[in-house]
């Protein structure tokens, strides 16, 4: 055959091969400089696939889900310069996707426009062919997220503990796999996401404007917009290269650091040990205690019951608290500063309430009047407008005020979630409801740097503590401690490092007079004292047992002297400046280890101390994976090479496993 020939029959080919391609609705979409990149994006029809460079499936996904069998076909649509896809459904809505690329990333963009306000977007992606990682704080807080079952819920920061399938009060709209790819979504768009609902295998994303937006499931829409869904997936060669890209490119560093004695030392509050049965007295015998069993204190926080009957107006009960400034004035001689619990809520038979109805500080109705507002602690309550500047400098005002009165230190925020704005509305109006969390944050850091608040919405910047909501008295997944170590290694990768596990041993929840069981008070001491900060309620000495308190000094002093140089550190080296999370998950120092991918109860405290704690009950034994490199038992004093497992390691009740590195 003449060379002629064979040159016409390869193109014959060539050509057939393409048009067969474009006839079977198959696109390999190339970049457009660079044909060899290490990204492709696959279209089949509704099916997307994005494959690295050794043909390696990383994500697949369907488009388009809720359109209806009989609905107009999807056909091609004009394209400028800047979108490598586009697709239109003729009436309903139209898909274009455009591509970023950076030296490592590439990212695709993909941003759905409805034609109506009746239409629902949503896209689906199987998650059973990775490990996922993000999202939100939840009920049932397994790590990764491959094994949640969230129904299609509003993605909105909500009070998880009145409804268990709600996101909780920290959520991010970014979520991360352990096959390299990241996926944010946009800020605007109306997002609704479920998690393996039914356990079908998928994370949905959905963009839609219900017609009746009269409860917290429902977007506002102030601007009668018709639904988008806007999203970005980025692929890396591994899961903490695209992190740290998406978290350098999305998400606010912290501008400094808590206040390091809260840091370093114990938080004492009285919730869990007292509810709300408080006084003057009860305070003060409390503080005495903690002194006389030998234990230091960063503060002692005096949590929900001082005001009881007046919530909303900052002021002490008369007769429980007949004369708080000396109280106080007390507490400050002993050695401890003083925080209270404050809400965004103020009860209608309250001063602050009235004032804040005369000068429209409180959210308002669908018709003008302040919203009656049903919380914990009573049924109708007004709740700061946190998008009125006038309201925001009021409430802070009253604080300060607060503070010159009765000679308080700084604040514990509580609440703040958006599923309390039901459909009220506010003087700004919201594009995404949890904004209204954002600015809550915001209000809070206004009070400086000793402050916690316990719900968060793209608020990394923040220098202050975020504490995880109230964590159950029991050892499994449902809000136990099992969710201790999950929950922290989340807030981390969500970018929020300066986390604040909440009281040592759970709450004491249904029944306020029962401790928590001995061993589990003391397996999660023994985790919080790895973590940023303790804080502790029930305390050691309530067991009459000697050898609860002698355990809780030994690792409450380890966290003191060992573990908070070792965060101040990282936050001032690494944090701050770069990002790096303080507690990060196995993968971060081998990100292609797979067997790091499914661990949920080891963590590391930046890369060279590896935390193994027990979370079992009676167990005094656990497997522990060590990454590659030498570590060093710290409790056992022996050397380890890396990569493998070490079998039924001893872990008696006063120890806690962990590891440091020693080849860094």
């Amino acid at each position: 055959m003449s060379n002629g020939l064979m040159l016409g029959v390869k193109a014959a080919i060539l050509t057939a091969a393409i048009i067969a391609a474009v006839l079977c609705g198959m696109l390999l979409i190339p970049d457009k400089d660079d044909p060899q990149r290490d990204f492709q994006l696959v279209f089949n029809d509704d099916v997307i696939e994005i494959k690295n460079a050794e043909d390696l499936r990383l994500i697949r996904g369907q488009v388009g889900v809720m359109f209806e069998e009989g609905d107009a076909q999807q056909t091609p649509c004009t394209k400028d310069e800047s979108v490598i896809e586009c697709y239109e459904w003729p009436s309903i809505a139209k898909l274009e996707v455009r591509i970023e690329e950076d030296e490592n990333v590439t990212c695709h963009d993909y941003q759905w426009r409805a034609s109506a306000e009746n239409i629902i977007l949503q896209d689906c992606y199987e998650i059973d062919e990775a490990h996922w990682y993000g999202g939100a704080a939840i009920f049932n807080q397994h790590w990764p997220i491959n094994e949640w079952n969230e129904p299609m819920t509003i993605f909105g920061s909500a009070n998880m503990y009145r409804n268990p399938t709600w996101y909780g009060s920290l959520v991010e709209r970014y979520f991360v796999s352990s096959k390299g790819v990241g996926v944010r979504l946009s800020h605007n768009t109306p997002l609704y996401v479920s998690i393996n609902a039914s356990n079908d295998g998928k994370i949905c994303f959905r963009g839609q404007y219900p017609l009746n937006a009269d409860s917290y499931s429902s977007y506002p829409n102030p601007n009668n917009d018709l639904p988008v869904l806007d999203y970005k997936i980025c692929t890396a060669k591994d899961v903490v290269t695209v992190h740290e890209y998406m978290s350098k490119r999305f998400v606010k560093k912290p501008t400094g650091m808590p206040d390091t004695r809260m840091m370093k030392s114990p938080v004492w509050s009285t919730w869990a040990r007292y509810k709300k049965f408080i006084n003057d007295r009860i305070v003060l015998a409390f503080a005495h205690e903690i002194i006389d069993n030998g234990f230091n204190n960063s503060q002692i926080e005096i949590d929900d019951g001082y005001s009881y009957r007046n919530f909303g107006d900052f002021i002490f009960d008369p007769e429980k608290f007949p004369d708080p400034k000396n109280m106080t004035d007390e507490l400050h001689a002993l050695g401890f500063r003083v925080t209270l619990w404050i809400t965004p809520f103020a009860n209608q038979n309250t001063e602050a309430w009235k004032e804040g109805d005369y000068n429209d500080y409180w959210v308002k109705d669908s018709v003008g009047n302040t919203a009656e507002v049903f919380w914990w602690n009573g049924p109708r309550a007004g709740m700061i407008d946190v998008t009125n500047p006038k309201a925001v400098d009021w409430f802070v005002g009253r604080l300060k005020q607060a503070q010159a009165d009765y000679g308080i230190d700084s604040f514990k925020f509580d609440a703040g979630e958006t599923q309390y704005l039901s459909s009220y509305h506010t003087k700004e109006p919201l594009i995404n409801p949890c904004e209204f969390t954002t600015k809550w944050v915001q209000l809070a850091g206004q009070l400086g740097n000793l402050i916690e608040v316990r719900s968060s919405f793209e608020n990394q910047g923040q220098s202050t503590f975020l504490r995880m909501m109230d964590k159950d008295s029991h050892w499994g997944w449902d809000n136990g401690l099992k969710t201790l170590i999950t929950t922290a290694l989340t807030y981390s990768v969500l970018g929020y490092s300066y986390v604040l596990p909440d009281m040592i041993g759970g709450n004491g929840y249904p029944f306020f007079s029962i401790f928590p069981d001995r061993e589990l008070y003391v397996r999660w001491l023994q985790i919080n004292a790895f973590l940023p900060a303790m804080q502790y309620s029930i305390s050691p000495w309530q067991y009459n047992d000697t050898e609860i308190v002698e355990i809780a000094l030994r690792w409450t002093s380890f966290h003191e002297n060992v573990v908070t140089p070792k965060m101040i550190k990282l936050a001032e080296e690494e944090y701050i400046t770069e990002g790096k999370p303080l507690v990060r998950p196995l993968w971060w120092i081998a990100p292609t280890d797979p067997e790091t991918f499914v661990i949920d109860s080891q963590f590391l405290v930046g890369d060279d101390m590896l935390v193994a704690p027990i979370i079992d009950e009676d167990a005094r034994s656990r497997d522990v994976y060590l990454p590659a490199g030498l570590w060093k038992d710290e409790i056992h004093n022996s050397m380890h090479e890396g990569g493998t497992w070490l079998r039924d390691v001893k872990c008696e009740l006063d120890e806690i496993l962990y590891y440091t590195k020693q080849d860094n």
